[in-house]
């Protein structure tokens, strides 16, 4: 009888250390998927580069057969991700208050669900046109430091058949944060860009228009010292040539009885007839 107990412990302390080793090695693959998104989040401030990058780790620390990062467009009131079709990138879009992500971004609170066609807020149609099956699904809203929701990270059927736990929960809104804390930086990248483009615009603009006035005040210039017309009219020539980039400009004069136009002044390029008809091009 003694022998007997002492063999079932010890298969008892067996199957202990074997459920102990491998919820070990769970939070190892775990904890070395945190470290990737970590890395992941900060090896670029490319958007669209961050999303394809930080899903696959998501999934993989969350133990879920796929993931999906939803960033808010606030101009559209929409939630946008991309997700892989085949060789392509496909753009989904969903409004806010749409759908089981939608309704996270709406609410700022987490849903997690066992079985999601048994919940009305959850659309059918993603599943329909792609073939998938969701079963268990958790959502969790990504906020910045002001504590204003940007995102939605879903994570879609735990492993094994089973369903997201409560840890799961707080693991993926650890995740969340990270996330979103990078995407903020992405999007002041972005801002930061675009508005250095809109001042080296808006700068180029203003050296066009200074050129103009330098143009103008040199014709004002040699309007007043020019002795006679041909010395105008050049000299206006060789101005304009210079603010435009131009290799030759010239002047056609239109002959008061003919009606016919003369080459009055040209400066540049090569040496051209006297006279052209009125109606003929140039």
């Amino acid at each position: 009888m003694e022998g007997k107990l002492g063999e079932t412990g010890c298969v008892s302390d067996k199957s202990d250390i074997a459920a102990l080793e491998a919820s070990v090695k769970r939070e190892q693959r775990k904890l070395k998927a945190l470290q990737d998104v970590g890395a992941a989040l900060g090896s670029t401030l490319d958007l669209q580069e961050l999303l394809t990058l930080v899903v696959d780790r998501i999934s993989e620390a969350m133990e879920a057969d796929r993931s999906t990062l939803y960033v808010l467009d606030e101009e559209t009131n929409e939630l946008w991700s991309k997700v892989a079709q085949g060789e392509r990138w496909l753009e989904i879009r969903l409004r806010v208050g749409d759908g089981l992500a939608g309704t996270v971004a709406l609410t700022g609170k987490t849903l997690n669900i066992k079985d999601a066609y048994q919940d009305p807020r959850f659309d059918a149609d993603w599943d329909r046109r792609s073939g998938y099956r969701t079963t268990s699904t958790v959502c969790v809203p990504m906020k910045n430091h002001h504590g204003r929701i940007i995102g939605v990270v879903q994570c879609l059927n735990k492993s094994g058949g089973t369903y997201f736990t409560v840890e799961d929960e707080a693991l993926l809104g650890a995740l969340a944060s990270q996330a979103a804390v990078s995407i903020e930086n992405s999007k002041l990248f972005l801002s930061m860009v675009g508005k250095n483009i809109e001042l080296l615009e808006a700068q180029e603009k203003l050296q066009q228009k200074v050129r103009e006035l330098d143009v103008l005040f040199e014709i004002a210039q040699v309007s007043a010292s020019a002795q006679e017309l041909d010395e105008l009219l050049e000299g206006v020539l060789a101005r304009t040539m210079r603010a435009v980039n131009a290799e030759a400009a010239s002047i056609l004069l239109a002959d008061a009885d003919t009606g016919d136009l003369r080459f009055r002044a040209a400066v540049g390029g090569e040496p051209i007839a006297d006279r052209c008809a009125g109606n003929a091009g140039t």
